[in-house]
């Protein structure tokens, strides 16, 4: 009987103990959500309490949709997580995001690449990400990017050729179909593999989906799901060691994107070998060699580079090589796709009318001189920029106020995403309609809220790359395509953006044919 008192005892014991730490967890949840400053920044009434919604949109892709719906209800601050609000007022983001801020970069993007060598995009710490960022900073100047212009040019060439090619072929249903998405997706990364490490990747030639590009078409998906879900890394490195096929293909995928970064130096290494042979037995003069001249040149000759390791130029190699396909494919593919739409009959119109004045050889200098391309662009990417989504900061020491009214506690995430900027009403007049000519004349706050590759010391590296692919890859394609048109299979519905920090048309493709 004792013996029954006494485990009775300890069962109630338990019970007390549990019934405590549930209570405790309740108080310190209710006092996040009553005491904090942020009770007074708007949101729905979930997000005090918990962002298992706000992972849910990001699980499914809608991630900067969702917060862009939450700024339409709730206005330019809005709360969306305990511990995270997001921003769409432009004082408050040149605050945040301006060169010296005291905002830090928050863990986000350190969960988004794991690797034991953080390169640029990753990089948390001001000082660190500074110093990099001026070892790095001639190679992208564009005055040492327009060096490539023969490299870029050759690349788009065969790219829109074979475009052309399969978009006037004769299928079963009398009809041609050529997928841009794909074809610009080979290009883009030929691009990069011969710009950063002097040799292609030869995707243009293989004509077909290799396992590096299935994994360059997931890698940003898989990497903002796991961001977002942070507090699943510990069952993600468990499930490493589950002998399923499907489940090591996934989660190794990080490791073999680190693979192909040290491929590609390997590639260049053997390059520069060679054209030092060549050179030294009269075989090649080094004007007429490509192989010595690339991205990271510098960094892989010891005499030049005193600052990098093999592993760190391999994490930065990995990086580059994601950062500098997708975004541009996916970029001139709506670019492309908005001019095609029957709505924009006179876009096409007009913007074939300026092309028409310049050969189809033009230099890179002469078509970068074409207005309304430009303002095609820029329309393109403020409606359509590859990474329209948050950019995660975290609250200085102390705290900061925003907005004149709302004190931010520190250590609380705040995020400003171009998408529902670049959409502001008050900005840009009919913010949802493509219209390049409102950058004919743009006013002081349309270029202050126009950030598609980021904002303040953070902007993407790559942009003066990217910016000569998009110029060189949209007049080419008119120029040689003018009668295109957008196949019946690509959609209004098709073409709805899927969002896991990159973003990419639902369909995953966009087929274009010819006319006449």
């Amino acid at each position: 009987m004792a013996g029954l008192t006494h485990q009775l005892s300890l069962k109630e014991l338990c019970a007390v103990v549990i019934c405590a730490w549930l209570l405790f967890r309740v108080f310190l949840v209710t006092k996040r959500v009553v005491l904090t400053p942020l009770r007074h920044v708007p949101g729905p009434w979930y997000a005090p309490w918990t962002n298992l919604w706000l992972k849910y949109q990001v699980m499914t892709g809608n991630r900067s949709q969702y917060i862009h719906s939450l700024h339409q209800a709730y206005g330019p601050f809005v709360r969306i997580s305990p511990d995270e609000i997001a921003v769409a007022d432009l004082p408050s983001i040149k605050h945040v995001y301006r060169v010296g801020s005291d905002f830090r970069k928050a863990d986000w993007y350190q969960k988004f690449n794991e690797s034991a060598h953080p390169g640029l995009f990753s990089m948390i710490d001001a000082k660190q990400h500074a110093a990099r960022r001026r070892l790095f900073a001639q190679s992208f100047s564009n005055s040492s990017i327009v060096k490539f212009e023969a490299q870029i040019r050759q690349k788009v060439d065969t790219a829109i050729s074979k475009i052309r090619r399969d978009a006037s072929a004769t299928h079963a249903d009398g009809k041609g179909r050529a997928d841009l998405l794909r074809w610009l997706t080979f290009m883009a990364t030929d691009v990069i593999g011969e710009l950063s490490f002097g040799t292609s990747f030869n995707m243009l030639e293989q004509e077909k989906k290799t396992p590096y590009i299935r994994d360059l078409e997931t890698t940003m998906m898989i990497a903002g799901i796991r961001a977002e879900l942070g507090f699943l890394g510990p069952l993600l490195r468990v499930a490493k060691h589950i002998p399923v096929g499907p489940v090591q293909n996934a989660l190794t995928l990080n490791d073999r994107m680190d693979e192909y970064g040290l491929a590609a130096i390997e590639n260049h290494k053997r390059h520069v070998m060679a054209a030092s042979q060549s050179n030294d037995n009269g075989q090649m003069s080094p004007s007429n060699s490509n192989s010595n001249s690339s991205l990271f040149s510098k960094f892989l000759d010891p005499t030049r580079n005193q600052e990098l390791s093999l592993p760190q130029i391999s994490a930065e190699a990995s990086n580059l090589i994601v950062a500098g396909s997708d975004t541009t494919a996916v970029s001139l593919t709506y670019l492309i796709w908005s001019v095609l739409r029957p709505r924009h009959r006179n876009v096409k119109q007009k913007l074939l009318a300026e092309i028409e004045s310049l050969p189809i050889d033009a230099s890179l200098a002469e078509i970068s001189q074409l207005k309304y391309l430009q303002a095609v662009i820029n329309e393109s990417l403020r409606l359509y920029g590859a990474a329209p989504g948050s950019l995660p900061r975290v609250s200085p020491p102390g705290g900061a106020k925003l907005g004149g009214r709302y004190n931010i506690p520190e250590g609380t995430i705040v995020g400003a995403q171009a998408f529902t900027v670049h959409r502001d009403g008050a900005i840009f007049p009919d913010p949802d309609s493509f219209i390049p000519e409102r950058w004919e004349q743009p006013t002081e706050a349309m270029k202050d809220a126009f950030f598609p590759f980021g904002l303040g010391s953070r902007v993407c590296l790559g942009i003066h790359l990217a910016s000569n692919e998009l110029l060189l890859g949209a007049f080419v394609f008119f120029k040689t395509c003018p009668t295109a048109v957008l196949a019946e299979s690509t959609t209004d519905s098709s073409m709805e953006m899927e969002n896991y920090f990159l973003i990419a048309p639902r369909a995953h493709r966009c087929e274009v044919t010819t006319k006449g």
